[in-house]
């Protein structure tokens, strides 16, 4: 009689583990249905699909630079130069300065010729290449002049504050280099600050020794 007890505890343990059993399958039932579903949403979701989700920043306006600009070739190939390519250009002129006779290009804001007046605000750029003589010689720097660099050689620089042609003021920057003297001279009108867009067509020159 005293082992009796056994008999309901066996029954108790069976049932438990019908019932576990049971559940067991349904899990697995749940977890083989759910499979193929969430395996078909993977696939489906490619990574082009994922990436174009993603906003892509809008670029800026490129800053112009000068080798956006126009260029000019020396007809006898020994430099180039960028410029504006909203300006005008004059090539072949013959120069009154530095010295007289001597081809030069200008490079201007503004059509030269056609006004009596230079404009308060424009810029015009000289660009004169010459043999140097006792009297006009690049190769030493005047009173009062800084340094600067032209064509990837040392070049000297001089601002003369005030003209009386009617510009505001002007900066030549010359160089000496294959036997030649250089120079760029930047001629602002009396409110003019472009003295940057100058620099930058100094800085554009290139020598094609070099």
């Amino acid at each position: 009689m005293s082992r009796l007890w056994i008999l309901p505890v066996l029954a108790f343990i069976a049932a438990l583990g019908i019932a576990c059993s049971d559940q067991g399958d349904d899990l697995s039932a749940a977890v083989t249905t759910a499979s193929p579903t969430a395996s078909a949403s993977l696939s489906s979701t490619s990574p082009s699909d994922t990436v174009s989700s993603i906003t892509t920043p809008t670029p800026g306006p490129s800053l112009t630079v000068a080798t956006d600009w126009a260029e000019y070739a020396d007809p006898d190939g020994r430099f180039k130069v960028n410029f504006p390519s909203n300006w005008f250009l004059e090539d072949g002129g013959l120069s009154k300065v530095r010295p007289p006779g001597e081809l030069t290009t200008v490079f201007s804001s503004f059509l030269p010729g056609t006004v009596t007046e230079f404009p308060a605000t424009a810029l015009k750029v000289d660009l004169i290449v010459y043999s140097p003589t006792l009297d006009n010689d690049c190769r030493s720097s005047p009173d009062g002049a800084t340094t600067n660099t032209l064509g990837g050689v040392s070049a000297w620089q001089l601002i003369t504050p005030k003209l009386a042609s009617g510009e505001g003021r002007s900066t030549l920057v010359a160089a000496y280099h294959d036997g030649f003297c250089y120079s760029l001279t930047g001629y602002f009108g009396s409110e003019s600050r472009d003295d940057e867009t100058f620099q930058e067509i100094v800085d554009s020159l290139k020598f094609s020794s070099q």
